[in-house]
């Protein structure tokens, strides 16, 4: 009787637990004869009437398999002839379970994650093929796939995060084609979707890895590697995150009015909802509060951005310069920033900067929407504004600037909007690598707009008066840091005085043009800028 057979370890382990002076002579008869029993080999076609009969043989040797675990943890020694065999018998268990099997199937996930705790795991390595498929890992039963991906995946990305260095550049490959996918599902919770961004990330340090070592066998040849198989790899998954933040911004709009329907003081929002689609009818909420959903949303972009930023550091490192030094954990980890500038581009490449501006741009928008406007909210969108101003700083000029003039209108109409995206503009002046460029293509911009620098009747006019002010401050102000920028206001210098005393007569609440004489003014007393003052302002 097969379902005698289920029972059985469970008893087996009782009695072990209650005798264990005799475990270490029993044992080795008792698990040869289970392993034996795992090698079963059934024929490939059943009858109707033997289906049955096979489910309870699975079921059965799947609690031996979850036996073979407990014995792992209790009796190492013991099984370690078994180290090949346990694996593999697994792994044939889990394309070998029934579809009507869907306890044993999540069971199997169970005991594959306890051996991921001990060295067997990286058995698993060369299966990896065979587990990213999801009729491997699900069967083809409708109700397996909608109830055990999640658990299903992040047992795969477990296993991959512990064996990633052992595996081949075919299975990261496959790896990371798997996972971006999963990254873009929609129907899968935020936690699934970031589990599978970061695991990216860490294969993004593998791959920089990987080319240290074809560098370090192929004597410093540098070109190959990088200009086939690893570099691709990286530009997928770079497109892979860019492909992300574009999903985002599609689809967050939805849950923010829905969670301004919610706040609506009596607002039912079942009544609008007959069918009962309730939480689940937007594929972010996950049965989660808002605030929660838009704390993982903000995770989600911060470990995009993490990934992005390791995915330039790589190819700065090893495809710009060649160079072969062991990767620095400090900024693979986001806590160093990044330094050179990257150079060569194609034009594909350069496409998806532009994609990636314009779209995360358009999705700290959305997710500014909602935010709550205390002091931990705002810093935190600062914070993350930063790091993903900070990806572009490492771009050529000339991909840098033709960035701005396209996506610049859609930045200033952001800052009017919300205080936060002004750190983009900070650091953008406070870097550097593009500072003088921005400033050019800034000053360029403002000083078309500065009608506007005049208080109009409404409270938009006047908030755009306000931001424009702080605009040119910014500008000024970093001249006494950055003396590249000096040749930049001085070539806008007299465009500014003049337009500022025409149109101080002009309007009647004029104030914010004296301020920026004031602010023009008090820069130019810096040392690096008094030739300046001399050239221009007599």
């Amino acid at each position: 009787s097969f379902k005698v057979l289920t029972d059985s370890p469970l008893i087996v382990v009782v009695l072990l637990q209650s005798y264990n002076q005799f475990a270490k002579a029993n044992l080795p008869g008792l698990l040869n004869v289970m392993v034996h029993s795992l090698n079963t080999r059934l024929p490939e076609h059943l009858f109707p009437h033997q289906k049955q009969a096979y489910a309870d043989l699975v079921t059965s040797q799947v609690k031996i398999a979850s036996f073979l675990t407990y014995t792992l943890r209790a009796y190492a020694d013991v099984v370690q002839q078994y180290k090949d065999d346990i694996p593999l018998r697994v792994i044939e268990l889990l394309f070998r379970c029934p579809k009507e099997c869907l306890s044993s199937r999540r069971e199997l996930f169970v005991v594959m994650r306890h051996i991921f705790d001990t060295d067997l795991k990286e058995r698993f390595a060369r299966h990896m093929e065979n587990l990213l498929s999801d009729k491997a890992l699900l069967g083809e039963s409708p109700t397996s796939i909608e109830t055990l991906r999640p658990m299903a995946y992040s047992t795969i990305a477990d296993l991959i995060h512990h064996v990633r260095a052992k595996l081949s550049i075919e299975q990261i490959s496959k790896a990371v084609a798997f996972f971006t996918r999963n990254m873009y599902d929609a129907t899968l919770s935020l936690n699934i979707q970031i589990m599978s961004a970061k695991l990216l990330v860490h294969l993004v340090e593998t791959v920089f890895k990987m080319t240290q070592s074809s560098q370090a066998g192929g004597a410093g040849n540098t070109s190959a590697p990088i200009g086939g198989a690893f570099k691709a790899m990286l530009i997928n998954i770079m497109q892979g995150f860019v492909a992300k933040f574009e999903a985002l911004h599609n689809v967050y709009p939805g849950l923010a009015q829905a969670d301004s329907t919610h706040a609506i003081p009596g607002k039912d929002k079942d009544a609008e909802d007959p069918e009962g689609a309730g939480p689940t009818s937007h594929p972010l909420r996950d049965k989660k509060s808002d605030a929660d959903t838009l704390k993982d949303f903000k995770v989600l972009i911060k470990t995009l951005i993490l990934g992005l930023k390791n995915v330039i550091y790589v190819l700065l490192t090893v495809y710009n310069t060649g160079s072969s030094h062991q990767a620095n954990p400090y900024i693979l980890s986001g806590q160093l920033e990044l330094q050179g500038s990257l150079k060569r581009l194609a034009p594909d490449e350069v496409k998806i900067f532009v994609r990636l501006f314009k779209t995360g741009i358009a999705c700290f928008r959305s997710c500014c929407q909602c935010s709550s406007q205390d002091d931990v909210s705002v810093s935190e969108d600062k914070e993350n504004m930063e790091q993903f101003a900070s990806l572009f700083t490492h771009l050529d000029s000339r991909t840098f600037s033709d960035i701005m003039h396209d996506q610049l209108p859609s930045l200033y109409e952001c800052i009017i909007k919300n205080v936060a995206f002004l750190s983009v503009v900070t650091h953008f002046v406070a870097s550097n690598a593009v500072s003088k460029t921005f400033v050019d293509i800034l000053l360029g911009f403002l000083t078309k707009r500065m009608h506007r620098l005049a208080d109009g009747p409404g409270p938009e006019a006047q908030t755009e008066a306000q931001f424009q002010l702080k605009l040119f401050k910014v500008i000024l102000q970093s001249t006494m840091n950055y003396a590249q920028n000096i040749e930049s206001v001085k070539a806008y210098m007299a465009t500014i005085v003049t337009n500022c005393l025409k149109l101080s007569l002009k309007y009647r609440n004029s104030v914010k043009y004296y301020q920026v004489l004031v602010a023009l003014l008090r820069s130019t007393q810096s040392s690096k800028t008094s030739t300046v003052t001399t050239d221009q302002l007599q």
